[in-house]
């Protein structure tokens, strides 16, 4: 009996943090060894199983390894032992990489680890009520930041901080992670818009926005059109747009490539036909 009792007593014991101990802790252990049936601890211990990659079976071991983004496929018929020994590598590979990143991020700092996106021009920025800059990051859905007369002292003459308060404010609005901060190398300050991922997984792209003319993420090509270069517009298949460069100076759109983007708000242009176009 004194055998069976120190065994279940072990059990319970094993469930809890070393940390927590002491004579007190002993005697709730020791009574709740003596008073519960084996039967009841060994549910414990099944429930506990369940808890961990390493014991846990059927339907619990896919919940598990569902948090790490794994699941088994139903048309192979891996069997547990299979699927919780890939589970357990890619796992570890995981937690491997991120403890390299964290370890790079607290060493360089979070500029080096993570994708950043910086302004090209400096405070202060003439922002008008209702602007909207396009971001996205790590490659997932593109997220429109609004901005508001009431964000900025003056609008129309507001300040890097200001506008990277904006910036996140928005992000968190809409529940989204990655934020902006202003930095200042010594020629004026400017907005800088980071990811929260850390590694090569991290990535910010700006993809317009009235607010892109003028924070500039990411420089302009520098084409040449000015006020002189003259098109001609024509309507081409499924409701595309042709610009054809007919008069005045070279628009130079040797340097555009695929993908980019153009802004257009200028008033003279109708109202449908202001926004941001690849």
């Amino acid at each position: 009996m004194a055998t069976n009792l120190e065994t279940e007593y072990s059990r319970l014991r094993s469930y809890l943090n070393p940390a927590i101990r002491g004579p007190n802790t002993d005697a709730i252990l020791s009574g709740l060894a003596a008073g519960m049936a084996a039967p009841l601890i060994d549910n414990l211990q099944a429930v506990n199983d369940q808890l961990y990659i390493a014991t846990a079976v059927e339907k619990y071991l896919d919940l598990k390894l569902a948090d790490y983004n794994l699941s088994r496929p139903p048309q192979v018929g891996l069997s547990d032992d299979i699927f919780r020994e890939i589970g357990i590598k890619v796992v570890n590979k995981k937690q491997i990489r991120s403890l390299i990143s964290d370890l790079l991020r607290i060493i360089f700092g979070d500029e080096v680890t993570k994708a950043t996106s910086k302004s090209s021009m400096v405070e202060p920025y003439n922002l008008t009520d209702g602007d909207t800059l396009i971001v996205q990051f790590d490659g997932q859905e593109k997220i429109t930041i609004p901005f508001s007369t009431l964000q900025f002292t003056s609008i129309a003459a507001a300040t890097a901080q200001e506008v990277a308060d904006a910036i996140t404010k928005g992000l968190r609005d809409q529940g989204k992670e990655g934020g902006a901060y202003s930095k200042n190398d010594g020629s004026g300050a400017y907005v800088v818009i980071m990811s929260n991922t850390i590694g090569a997984s991290s990535s910010i792209r700006v993809w317009g926005g009235r607010a892109q003319n003028a924070l500039q993420f990411d420089k302009a090509r520098p084409t040449s059109a000015d006020v002189s270069t003259q098109w001609t517009i024509s309507l081409g298949d499924a409701g595309n747009i042709r610009y054809t460069w007919t008069s005045g100076a070279d628009p130079s759109l040797g340097k555009i490539r695929k993908g980019d983007y153009v802004n257009i708000f200028a008033s003279s242009f109708d109202a449908g036909n202001r926004g941001t176009f690849v």
